[in-house]
Formats: C-alpha cells, structure tokens, sequence
C-alpha cells in the first residue's frame, strides 16, 4: 500500500562500511567530518556537541545512544570532544540495522557497545539512556502513507499506530494535506 523501506539494503548490501558513505551515499556528518571553517573550525560531532553544550542541553552523566552512526565519524569527534572538555561521558552505545556499519564503527569506536537492531524498536529498557542521537536517519526509516483520519489526537481521528500518534501529540507536529 505504498509503503517504503531500506531495510535490506542496509542489512546486507553495504559491502565496505569505510568507503560506503563516499561511494553510494553521502551525509552531512560525512561530508564535515573533518574541521571545516563554516563549522568553527569543528568537524560536524564535535559542532553538535558544542551547540548542545551552548544550549544546556548535555546531560551531566548517563548513557548516550547514537542511532545510525554511518561510519563513526560523528561519534568519533563527539567523544573527542567529551574528552576535551572534560565532559562525564557514560558508555556509547551504537545502535545500527547495517552489521557491516556496526563493524567499521567498532574499528573507529573502541570501547564502545553495539548493538544491530532498527530506530523504531530500540532494544533497550525505557528511560535508561540520558542523551539519543539520531543524526540524518529518517530518509532510512520506512515510510507508510499517513491518513490523517486515523490518528488518536481528536483532531484528527482514531486509529494511527500508537507510536506515530504519541509523537503527533507529544511534539505538537502539524500534518499537512496531501
């Protein structure tokens, strides 16, 4: 019925994790990955820390799960970072569906947890993380067509699958005709 998904091709058809995202498919986080002057001077993690940082919006301690982690290099500057600063920094844990990512990550990321599993059903307990980074993963994420007459918010009616209707009334998300 119109639904989407990379699924499969992230599971078993990215061959090499290190070339990958300069061969088939790019990312920002990729593409800035080293110290770029539009960045401050930061590669693109360690950018994302500061800005959180700035912001308040770095937990003093705890866990922190980045989904989707490509190649590592976020991760990789974000923990450079941690450690410059100072940060407490409790364990990284990588959460990838690609078994090949989760390898190159390992290599870049020692001392790190893995974990093969998808975004929509993270294999952890709730609350037990203090910080998710999801960089650049919704183009990744399987689509479905939304009706919006089947949504729990009155507003919009009863039946979405309730994931996708807590987030719409938790976020305030306005859906758009069409």
């Amino acid at each position: 019925d119109g639904a989407t998904t990379l699924e499969t091709f992230h599971q078993q058809h990215i061959a090499d994790g290190s070339t990958h995202f300069d061969d088939v498919e790019t990312t920002v986080a990729h593409a800035f990955a080293l110290p770029h002057s539009g960045l401050g001077g930061e590669p693109y993690g360690a950018r994302l820390h500061r800005a959180l940082e700035e912001r308040g919006m770095l937990p003093d301690d705890g866990d922190t799960l980045e989904i989707g982690g490509g190649d590592g290099e976020l991760a990789e500057a974000w923990l450079r970072r941690c450690s410059e600063r100072g940060r407490p920094q409790g364990e990284l844990i990588r959460l990838d569906i690609s078994p090949e990512l989760l390898n190159t990550q390992a290599r870049r990321l020692p001392g790190t947890r893995q974990i093969e599993g998808t975004a929509t059903a993270i294999p952890l307990p709730s609350e037990s993380l203090s910080l998710v980074i999801c960089n650049e993963v919704m183009a990744d994420l399987s689509a479905v067509p939304f009706d919006a007459t089947t949504t729990s918010n009155p507003t919009l009616s009863q039946g979405l699958a309730p994931a996708v209707a807590h987030g719409i009334e938790k976020y305030d998300l306005v859906h758009l005709p069409g």
